[in-house]
Formats: C-alpha cells, sequence, structure tokens
C-alpha cells in the first residue's frame, strides 16, 4: 500500500490477452495519444505562467516607470528650451509612433528583456512625450492627483521586515547577503526518475510521521496540525490530493532546514511533489475554492524557500484574486458560522503572511495593501469550543504576530515618508513635532499591541511540559519581533554621522532614538540566543530578519567608533556564533550573512576579528559581555503602559 495517494494502490491481476498484437497498436495509440495531451497540458501550463508573469511584471515595473517619467518630464526642459511649442504643434498634427520599436522577450533564466532602437537621451525625451501625448486626458493633473501618484509608488516599494527605509546604507547588508548566491534550480530535479512507489519505499511511516510533526510544531501559520487536517483537506477527492502533494512538497522540503541527515532524500521528494500538485493546479485555476488557495500558497512557501520568488509571487497572486473573489478578505462577507468564519480567516491570515515572507527574503514590494480589507485576526482567538492546548497556543501566537506585522507595514511606510523629505534635523538630532507626533502614534500602536498579548507571551519561564515549551518558544519569539518593531520605527531617526552620548535631558531627539535602539538589539541577542539553544531556529519564521536588524545597530556603533564600539564588536561575534550553529542544515543564507558581517569588520579595522577564516572556530570569551538592560524607554516591556498612556502632542 502507498503512504501518501489512496487513489493509486488498488492494481489489477495481469491477464494473458488472445489479441496481443491488437492490444499492442491499442496500447501503442494510447501511449501516443497521453504523450500528446501530456504536451498539450505543458504547453497550456507555459503560457499560462507566461501570462501571469507578463500581468506581474507590467504591475510592479508600472509605478518605476510612472515615477521615472515624471522626472523626465522635469528635467527635459534642460535638453529643449523649445519644449511647449513642440508639444503644440505635436499635439495638432498626426503623431508618429512607428518609427520606435519595443521589443519584449523571455529569457531562459525566467527573465524579461526589453529592446528598443532609441539611442540616445534626447530620443528617449521624445519618445515620452509622444507617449504622455497619446495617453494623457484633456485636463491637467491636479494636486491630490499627483500625490497619488508619488504615494502610489512609496507604497509598492519594499516593506519587508528586514528592510527599513536606507538612510544610512553602510550598515545595510541583507540586499548583498541575498544575492550572493542564486536560488536552487528546481528544474534540475525534473528528469528524476523516481517513482512513487520507490518515495514510498524510501519513506516508511515512523520517517513520515517524524517529518510531519517537525512541520507542524515549528511555529510559523500554516493549515495542518495532525494527520486528520493533514489528509483532509476537501471534500472533491481530486482537489484533496492536490493539497496533500503540495502540503508534502512542504513538510519534506522543510525538514531539510531542520534536520537533514532524517530523510536524506528529502529534496528530491519534495520536488516530485511540488511538480505534481502544479500540474494538477491547472484544471483549478478557473473555479476557485479553499483547497486550491491553501494548495497555491503551500507552493508559494517551497518556492520561497529556494530563492524562485517570481514564481512565488505568481502562486500568491492568484491565492489573492481567489480569495478576494469569493469575499474572504471583507468581514461582512465571512459568513455567520463561527467555525467556517475562523477557516477564512485563517486562509487569509497564511496569504498575509506568506506575503511577508516574499517580501523579507526577496527585498520585494508586498502584494497585499491594508486598505483593501478589514479582516481582524483577532476574531480567530475567539473560540470557546478549541480544547486542544498546542493548537490554541499556536493561534494564539500566529494572530499576536500578524496584528504586529500590520504596524510594522504602518512604521515602514512612515520611515519612507521621512526619508523624503528635507532631513537638514536629522544631522541636527533634533526632530520637529510633526514627526514627533508620529513617532508616538506607532509608539502607543505597539504598546497597545503588547497590552492585547497574554502575560504568559511576554515573559519566559521554565517549561514543565511540552506545552509549556511551545509556549516559552512562542513568547520569545513574539518578543524577538516586538523589539525589532521598536528598531525599524527608530533606526531611520539615527543620525548617519555620529552617535551622540545619553543625555538625560533628551526626549524626542535622534539621542533617544539611538538609545532605544541599543537596548531592543541587546534585548534581541539574549532571546536569539536562547531560542538557539533550546529549540532551534527556522527560516520559515522569520527568526533572521529579527537577528540581522540588531546586527546593524551594533554596525552602527562600529562605523561611527562611538564609545560602545568594543561593545558592540562582540555582540556582532554572538549573533555570528548564532548564524552558525544552524550552519549543518543551511548551506546558504546565514553564512552569506555571516560574510557580509566578517567583511565589514574587516573593513573598518577589526583586528579581532579579521583573522576568523570559518564560522567553526570559538569564539573567545573576553568578546561576551554582559548584557544590562535599560527600563528607561518605551521598548521595555516593563513600560507599555507608560508608553500607551503618553500624551501626543
Amino acid at each position: 500500500m502507498f503512504l501518501f495517494d489512496g487513489n493509486e494502490n488498488s492494481s489489477k491481476p495481469y491477464r494473458h490477452s488472445s489479441k496481443p498484437k491488437r492490444n499492442k497498436a491499442k496500447d501503442a495509440e494510447a501511449k501516443a495519444a497521453a504523450k500528446a495531451k501530456k504536451a498539450q497540458q505543458d504547453d497550456m501550463e507555459s503560457l499560462q505562467i507566461t501570462f501571469y508573469e507578463i500581468e506581474s511584471w507590467i504591475e510592479k515595473t508600472s509605478p518605476v516607470l510612472a515615477k521615472m517619467t515624471k522626472e523626465l518630464d522635469r528635467v527635459s526642459k534642460h535638453f529643449d528650451k523649445g519644449k511647449k511649442k513642440k508639444e503644440e504643434t505635436a499635439a495638432n498634427a498626426p503623431i508618429d509612433l512607428s518609427s520606435m520599436q519595443w521589443t519584449l522577450s523571455f529569457q531562459p533564466n525566467n527573465s524579461m528583456r526589453l529592446e528598443t532602437n532609441i539611442k540616445s537621451v534626447e530620443q528617449l525625451i521624445d519618445a515620452l512625450q509622444k507617449i504622455k501625448l497619446v495617453t494623457e486626458s484633456d485636463t491637467t493633473p491636479t494636486k491630490e492627483e499627483t500625490d497619488d501618484v508619488d504615494t502610489t509608488f512609496s507604497s509598492s516599494a519594499s516593506l519587508s521586515s528586514s528592510s527599513t527605509a536606507i538612510l544610512d546604507p553602510p550598515i545595510e547588508y541583507w540586499n548583498q547577503a541575498l544575492w550572493r548566491r542564486p536560488g536552487i534550480c528546481l528544474e534540475q530535479y525534473k528528469d528524476c526518475t523516481l517513482e512513487l512507489s520507490k518515495l514510498t519505499e524510501e519513506v516508511p511511516p515512523d520517517m513520515l510521521s517524524f517529518v510531519c510533526q517537525s512541520y507542524w510544531d515549528c511555529l510559523f501559520p500554516k493549515f495542518s496540525a495532525d494527520w486528520s487536517t493533514f489528509w483532509d483537506r476537501s471534500g472533491d477527492p481530486q482537489r484533496n490530493q492536490v493539497c496533500i502533494d503540495s502540503g508534502l512538497a512542504m513538510v519534506f522540503a522543510h525538514i531539510i532546514r531542520h534536520n537533514k541527515p532524517a530523510c536524506p532524500n528529502a529534496q528530491e521528494i519534495s520536488f516530485y511533489y511540488y511538480d505534481r500538485a502544479r500540474q494538477a493546479l491547472l484544471d483549478y485555476f478557473e473555479s476557485p475554492d479553499e483547497a486550491t488557495i491553501e494548495a497555491l500558497l503551500n507552493l508559494a512557501m517551497y518556492c520561497t524557500l529556494h530563492k524562485q520568488y517570481s514564481t512565488t509571487r505568481i502562486y500568491l497572486e492568484l491565492a489573492y484574486r481567489m480569495i478576494v473573489q469569493l469575499g474572504y478578505h471583507r468581514q461582512s462577507q465571512l459568513p455567520t458560522c463561527r467555525t467556517m468564519q475562523k477557516k477564512y480567516i485563517k486562509l487569509f491570515l497564511v496569504l498575509y503572511y506568506h506575503d511577508m515572507a516574499l517580501s523579507t527574503y526577496s527585498a520585494g514590494s508586498l502584494l497585499i495593501d491594508d486598505d483593501a480589507h478589514d479582516i481582524d485576526f483577532y476574531q480567530m482567538l475567539d473560540d470557546p469550543m478549541q480544547s486542544d492546548e498546542k493548537s490554541v497556543i499556536k493561534d494564539t501566537f500566529y494572530v499576536h504576530l500578524m496584528e504586529l506585522m500590520k504596524i510594522h507595514k504602518r512604521i515602514q511606510q512612515m520611515t519612507r515618508e521621512y526619508q523624503n523629505q528635507h532631513l537638514q534635523h536629522h544631522y541636527s538630532g533634533t526632530l520637529p513635532p510633526r514627526w514627533i507626533k508620529k513617532i508616538q502614534t506607532l509608539e502607543v500602536a505597539l504598546a497597545t499591541w503588547l497590552d492585547r498579548v497574554p502575560v504568559e507571551y511576554r515573559m519566559t519561564r521554565e517549561p514543565t511540559s511540552e506545552t509549556e515549551r511551545m509556549k516559552q518558544q512562542s513568547a520569545l519569539l513574539l518578543m524577538l519581533h516586538y523589539q525589532m518593531q521598536w528598531i525599524a520605527l527608530h533606526k531611520a531617526f539615527l543620525s548617519p554621522h555620529h552617535i551622540p552620548i545619553k543625555s538625560e535631558s533628551d526626549t524626542y531627539s535622534t539621542h533617544r532614538s539611538y538609545a532605544i535602539c541599543s537596548d531592543a538589539a541587546n534585548r534581541i541577542v539574549v532571546m536569539a540566543e536562547i531560542v538557539t539553544e533550546n529549540f532551534n531556529w527556522c527560516v520559515c519564521q522569520l527568526f533572521l530578519s529579527c537577528v540581522y536588524q540588531a546586527s546593524t545597530i551594533f554596525c552602527k556603533s562600529i562605523l561611527t567608533r562611538d564609545h560602545k564600539m568594543k561593545y558592540s564588536k562582540g555582540m556582532i561575534r554572538r549573533i555570528i556564533s548564532i548564524l552558525a550553529a544552524r550552519r549543518v542544515n543551511y548551506g546558504g543564507f546565514p553564512d552569506d550573512l555571516t560574510a557580509c558581517l566578517s567583511e565589514f569588520l574587516e573593513e573598518n579595522e577589526s583586528k579581532e576579528i579579521s583573522d576568523i577564516q570559518t564560522l567553526d572556530q570559538m569564539l573567545p570569551d573576553d568578546y561576551v559581555q554582559t548584557v544590562v538592560y535599560d527600563d528607561s524607554y518605551y521598548n521595555s516591556p516593563n513600560m507599555h503602559v507608560q508608553c500607551m498612556n503618553q500624551q501626543i502632542k
């Protein structure tokens, strides 16, 4: 009996045919027909994906092109003083666009190439003027319309948890680490002749049980939580099988990140189910339901883990459109049945998380606009019928994490607005009242979020059972992300040239922002060490983005050679130790982050660090210093009530 597919384990006994030649001819015809159908399906899949890639490319580039067009229009007067006369003449005369040649082609590496016969800046400006005359309306855009264009561009920029507004490029290295090595080429597994029977032989029940349990216990939003919820995803057997296949693809891809030796062929097995699920999904694009959306989200996370970000975005866009089509993004369109309502809210929650994960690891834009939905994730917790304690802990963690991510998106939008302003005050260490008010509003939002988190999820204590252990891990991860938000909020306000010594008279200033960032970074490192020692960490949990944000604050200290420079070097070495702890399972991104940190230290004349050749070397004890928390600032969990009650000026 096969472990993974109940529809394929009924084999008929062989019977000798009295007409072998006729049967052979029929078999040949059947094989030829099946081969032709398979080729047709492959062509349709390629065409479908191509269409979605084109649409995705247009959506992502339209705001950028709009901004570039606006900038070219602004500077074009320097090339042509008689622009107005030419526009009037061109408006009255027929516009010949036939001389312009634009060729859009697809490249083998999943990229696009745009070719044109334009050879000079003057020709480009002339082309843009003609395009503008063709497309613009008779009325002149108002100031509000112009502002809308800028807002659209700003909101489409990356809002990932790893990339705040970059006012200080020397300390930001996330993107540099991200692109140090290419993604995994999934096509290398396509020609593998692994059959389902062979796969099931290599995955005994005890191994499958371990692999699945590791996946279920890992704290990031997902759909299944046990065997019953894993095998039963839809009343339609075909859709149910697609859901199972996509789930198995993620299960085996995930175990590689936790315990590689547990399943030596996990990579090949995961691709087998990924490929089978994505082919079967072609039949369900036109009739969306929950199972189809779930399968799309499983495949999206699978592609994110393999750095196939363009494919991830296609799956997420498909899932998002289906959710909007079904009305699961609006509270008023959800069913009144509490069980079904919770199911659909969780569907949107998982989409929301995967969108954040893609934005984080690709440093790209977010798909979901918070103004376009009104789903309240907290409603998932209003379920008195739920008795399984592990499920309660997981749902509590997921809901509070996603509500925190909503605040994170507001923080990112604010920092981008700040970055686009005149920053004379930024260099002087002062902040104008307008920005102080914005900071206070977001600080209150963070404190209010913490106030809603149950007390047992705000502090850690020695676990006495498996459920208490899971609750402790949830608390650590929530507090890691909470402190990261304080860094994201205040890092944009750090002066790029110097770090001032703390002054008791400081209120809202770059002095205060640095103190908050430093304390939050210290807390993150200590909590990250506890997670590494007791639970291990996983890239699916966005753990690395928290550690990264902390490291940038210590890099800032070293770069400016402030009074904490030596201390900061020691803290970076502790971060390198955290990254090294999972190197057995991660041969990629953590090593790349470490390499960037080591290069940074070497470039800044760090004699103590420059001798490190590998991550396996022990770190000297004299660099590990005692961390003292500063509970006088609002990022301290002990100060959240005072923060909530502060008077917004």
